[in-house]
């Protein structure tokens, strides 16, 4: 990979946090739509870690593609949209703290786990 420019940084930051702000919607959509199958909320709560868990492997994943080093930085970096939403859904809607420790939980893990499978197809 080249270096990057000072005039080709500012393109390559735009992309990546604009990838990441849409990858975290989509992720918003699929929660919405499990909550319009009207499913019991003991069911949304377990389908919501689901989706945590999906939306943190598959944003960082998809960010870092063309990144080189730092993928963990990177990777944490990419995630700071769905741990904002994760908070304000804690304090809109009222829930467990128990709820956002366990999904803040996955989020950082999982986000991990991808950094280290993206950093070792990297190599």
């Amino acid at each position: 990979m080249p270096k990057i420019s000072n005039l080709n940084a500012k393109s390559i930051i735009i992309k990546f946090v604009l990838k990441s702000i849409i990858l975290t919607a989509l992720s918003t959509i699929f929660s919405f739509a499990v909550l319009k199958f009207d499913l019991d909320l003991i069911i949304c709560k377990y389908c919501g870690y689901v989706t945590c868990a999906f939306s943190s492997f598959i944003v960082p994943t998809l960010c870092l593609k063309g990144f080189k080093h730092n993928i963990s930085a990177l990777s944490f970096a990419s995630i700071i949209p769905l741990v904002i939403f994760s908070i304000a859904n804690y304090a809109f809607k009222n829930k467990d703290f128990v709820q956002l420790f366990i999904s803040l939980s996955i989020i950082v893990s999982v986000s991990f786990i991808a950094s280290v499978i993206s950093a070792g197809k990297r190599k």
